[in-house]
């Protein structure tokens, strides 16, 4: 029965009925994101079925610290870029509590003009803890997407601090957006998300014209100075990242924005086929880390020894590394556990 369910998910996802096809998707992303192990598989086959109808969109990943604007600015390119005839989908990671595990997914009510366009499709998610500002799972989403005819996806990070740079590893382009005072100098020369931007943008131009024109000025002579390579996966430095200034709110400078990324878009077209293969391949070792925890978990033997492990190293008696090597070791012993099992739940 589920198979039968997915497969009209998978028909409905590509229909040319816009309403149906939003909500297919919305189905379909809920699937992947699940934690329980039986949508994970449905959502894996539907994604591998759709795997060849994805790829064809530009990748735009956002990111920048808390207030800089980031959902206001999405929200302008977003109608801007429809005006020219495209399908926007957006992608919002919320940050989500270490304790709680809740997530307010606030985002997409500062997107209220995208919000009502037939040719965009909104979807917040909680962003994953050591995941770089980015969700588990939102690999996938953007293949899901591109399968839903959405040809540019738009991926809005958490914008939690320097180290927010796991979207340059599932994006085309990496576009960092600062406030008007973005600190001095020596921001900008430390390494972490300065290293793998493509676009710097100064917002809030309107609020503080003279500061945005300095704080464009001093990040612009920085990136020269420092020289960092927009993707460190091509063969030669990259040129120096444009930095330019903008308003989300009245749209001051967003034509000269959009047609920087249209210019980098044409620029580095020849390079973006090479990117995306080495970003399936991170994508697959991920992927093999996440699920052979999950296997040992679900495993009745696998998870008891993962737990005794668990206490050793509370206890202080055995370190991570080390446990980690006597867990595998205890896989490699018992490889029936990672067997394919039936219904029933037998080995297969």
């Amino acid at each position: 029965m589920s198979a039968m369910r997915d497969n009209h998910l998978a028909q409905d996802l590509t229909s040319k009925d816009i309403l149906l096809r939003r909500r297919a998707l919305s189905k379909a992303i809920t699937l992947v994101e699940s934690s329980r192990i039986d949508h994970r598989q449905r959502g894996d086959e539907l994604l591998d079925e759709l795997f060849p109808k994805a790829g064809s969109s530009f990748r735009i990943g956002i990111t920048g610290p808390p207030g800089s604007g980031k959902s206001t600015l999405v929200d302008a390119m977003g109608l801007m870029l429809i005006e020219q005839g495209h399908q926007v989908a957006v992608l919002c990671v919320d940050p989500s509590s270490n304790l709680s595990d809740g997530c307010v997914l606030a985002d997409k009510t500062r997107m209220h003009r995208l919000a009502c366009s037939d040719n965009a499709y909104i979807r917040p998610s909680a962003g994953s803890a050591g995941y770089g500002g980015v969700a588990q799972q939102t690999r996938a989403a953007i293949r899901l997407c591109e399968a839903a005819a959405y040809d540019f996806v738009v991926v809005e990070t958490v914008g939690v601090g320097q180290n927010e740079c796991a979207v340059a590893a599932m994006t085309d382009m990496v576009l960092l957006l600062q406030g008007p005072t973005p600190g001095d100098d020596l921001q900008v020369i430390k390494k972490g998300i300065y290293e793998h931007v493509d676009l710097v943008v100064v917002n809030k131009v309107d609020l503080a014209r003279a500061a945005a024109l300095k704080a464009q000025r001093r990040i612009a002579s920085a990136l020269r100075l420092t020289r960092y390579g927009a993707r460190h996966v091509s063969p030669h430095l990259q040129p120096t990242p444009r930095v330019c200034t903008v308003s989300a709110v009245t749209g001051d400078g967003l034509s000269t924005l959009m047609n920087s990324i249209t210019l980098y878009q044409q620029e580095e077209a020849r390079n973006i086929a090479g990117r995306r293969m080495i970003q399936d391949k991170t994508w697959l070792e991920e992927s093999i880390g996440s699920q052979a925890l999950s296997k040992i978990k679900a495993d009745e033997y696998l998870r008891t020894m993962f737990n005794a492990l668990v206490d050793l190293v509370h206890a202080g008696r055995r370190a991570p590394p080390a446990a980690a090597r006597q867990l595998l070791a205890l896989v490699s012993e018992h490889p029936e556990s990672f067997a394919p099992r039936g219904q029933n739940g037998a080995t297969a």
